[in-house]
């Protein structure tokens, strides 16, 4: 084998082997550990292609890659949630401020909405400086109720919104923040309005 590719085999096979180790290491102590993309695949692919005896071999370099397989199935995923949060699925986007927080809620169709926190004053060495957090959102007699994707029975994690106009709706109820400079929100507080730049379509 050609030296440059035996030094991108070996290096390849590092990467392949901690992709293996963090995925069996999930596994076994139900434990989340990140794996980072198939980069030992491409190495062993790119190194065995420059050898013309191991060249028809080089597409093993991918396969043998834990990388390359959470790839091709968090693929589809990705696809799903891009067009579950398009411009054209968007219904209502509505923004406000509480304290020294920026609120930004955007409601899409199928019931799924976002909604973003970013301090306005510089971040402080403790505490936090932005959050997003995702849920479902159902209308109910004109009131919409956001049900957060960390709601559970033991920590509840829901607010209802009412309308004060074609464009403004205020927070009637929201889970409690026990300390706000520590404790980055799921939710704007209570009686914060949030208004939108175009009238209420929902």
């Amino acid at each position: 084998m050609l030296p440059i590719s035996a030094v991108l085999v070996v290096f390849g096979a590092i990467f392949v082997g901690l992709n293996w180790w963090c995925l069996i290491a999930s596994l076994a102590f139900k434990k989340h550990s990140s794996l980072v993309p198939p980069l030992g695949g491409l190495l062993i692919l790119i190194g065995l292609f420059f050898d013309p005896t191991w060249r028809h071999l080089a597409w093993v370099g991918l396969l043998v890659d834990a990388g390359s397989w959470v790839m091709a199935f968090a693929i589809p995923g990705m696809i799903a949630d891009l067009r579950k949060t398009s411009a054209a699925r968007l219904v209502l986007t509505l923004s406000g401020n509480f304290d020294d927080v920026k609120v930004l809620l955007r409601l899409y169709e199928s019931a799924y909405y976002e909604i973003k926190f970013e301090r306005v004053s510089k971040p402080l060495p403790e505490g936090w400086s932005a959050r997003s957090s995702h849920g479902t959102w159902t209308l109910l007699n004109g009131r919409i109720e956001l049900v957060s994707h960390t709601d559970t029975t033991d920590k509840p994690a829901r607010a209802v919104l009412e309308p004060c106009s074609d464009t403004c709706y205020v927070v009637i109820a929201s889970p409690s923040i026990p300390n706000r400079r520590f404790d980055a929100p799921e939710f704007p507080p209570a009686q914060i309005s949030l208004s939108s730049n175009r009238p209420n379509k929902v």
